[in-house]
C-alpha cells in the first residue's frame, strides 16, 4: 500500500517509496529500508528458482497479482479487528481473497476462545521502528494474549518461508526496542494452507527462537548495505490542482530523493 502525506501549505500530494519508511523524530527525519525489503538479500532457495524458471516470464506478474490479494486479505482483517464491518461484493473482493479471510476469522474465533486476548486499534498495522537497526515495518497484530505480548504475521502464501521466521523476529525486537516491553512470543499464520483441513496453520516462536532469528536478519541486513551501496529512498510529488496553465508552466511529477 502506498504511503502518502498531503501537504495542504504548497497543495501538493507527497507519494513515499513504499520499500522505504519515514521516520520523523523532534531533531530528525530518518528513512529506513522496511524490514522485508532488507530480506530481499535473503537466499530463495532451489524451490522458488525452479518456480520461475517454470514460470518464465509470467513470474513477475504472478507475483504481483498474488501481492494484490495478500494486502487485500490483510485489509478486510484490520478492518475487523479495529471494530469495523466487512461486506463481500461480486466483483470487487475476488471469493479466493474472501475464503482465506473466512479462513481467519475461523481461527480468530478458536484462538480467543482458548486464550485471553486484549488489544485496541493502535495494536493493529502497528509500525514500528529502530534508529539503532535502521530499519522499519508493520506488525499485522500485537495483542496481549494471556497477559503477555504476542506479535502475528498474517500470510497468503503457499508455505511459511524461512524468510518469514526472520521477519517476525525482526519485528519482535523492533516492538521490544521501541516501547522497552518483551515479547513472549512470535506467531505466523498461514491462511488457505493445504497441510490443515481448517484452512488455516499457526507456527509459533519463542522468545529463544525470535533471538536466533533475528541474529540472522542481521547479517542479512550487512548483505543488503553490500549490495545496495548508498541506497536512498525515492518518493514523487503529484500536484493537487491542475489546469491548462499549470499543465504548460509546471513539472507535472516530480521524483525526488530522501
Amino acid at each position: 500500500m502506498k504511503k502518502f502525506m498531503i501537504d495542504e501549505d504548497v497543495r501538493q500530494i507527497n507519494v513515499f517509496d513504499e520499500r522505504w519508511y519515514e521516520v520523523i523524530t523532534k531533531d530528525e527525519t530518518f528513512y529506513f529500508p522496511s524490514v522485508t525489503t532488507y530480506l530481499e538479500a535473503f537466499p530463495k532457495g532451489p524451490g522458488y528458482l525452479d518456480w520461475v524458471k517454470n514460470v518464465g516470464r509470467n513470474a513477475d506478474e504472478m507475483m504481483t497479482e498474488a501481492g494484490k490479494k495478500g494486502s487485500e486479505c490483510h485489509n478486510l482483517i484490520e478492518t475487523v479487528l479495529k471494530g469495523g464491518q466487512v461486506v463481500w461484493q461480486e466483483g470487487i473482493t475476488q471469493i479466493e481473497v474472501w475464503e482465506k479471510f473466512l479462513y481467519w476469522c475461523s481461527w480468530f474465533k478458536e484462538f480467543t476462545a482458548e486464550n485471553e486476548v486484549v488489544w485496541d486499534a493502535g495494536h493493529v498495522e502497528q509500525i514500528v521502528f529502530s534508529i539503532e537497526h535502521r530499519c522499519a515495518g508493520t506488525i499485522d497484530w500485537a495483542p496481549m494474549v494471556n497477559g503477555k505480548r504476542e506479535i502475528f504475521d498474517w500470510k497468503t502464501s503457499k508455505a511459511v518461508y524461512e524468510a518469514y521466521e526472520l521477519q517476525i523476529s525482526a519485528y519482535a525486537v523492533l516492538y521490544s526496542k521501541q516501547f522497552e516491553e518483551e515479547v513472549n512470543k512470535g506467531h505466523i499464520l498461514l491462511l488457505g494452507s493445504s497441510l490443515n483441513k481448517k484452512g488455516w496453520r499457526l507456527s509459533s516462536y519463542s522468545k529463544k527462537d525470535l533471538e536466533h532469528g533475528f541474529e540472522d536478519f542481521h547479517h542479512t541486513q550487512c548483505v543488503w548495505h553490500r549490495v545496495n551501496k548508498n541506497a536512498q529512498p525515492k518518493f514523487k510529488q503529484y500536484p493537487m490542482e491542475v489546469d491548462l496553465k499549470f499543465i504548460q508552466e509546471n513539472e507535472i511529477i516530480t521524483l525526488k530523493g530522501a
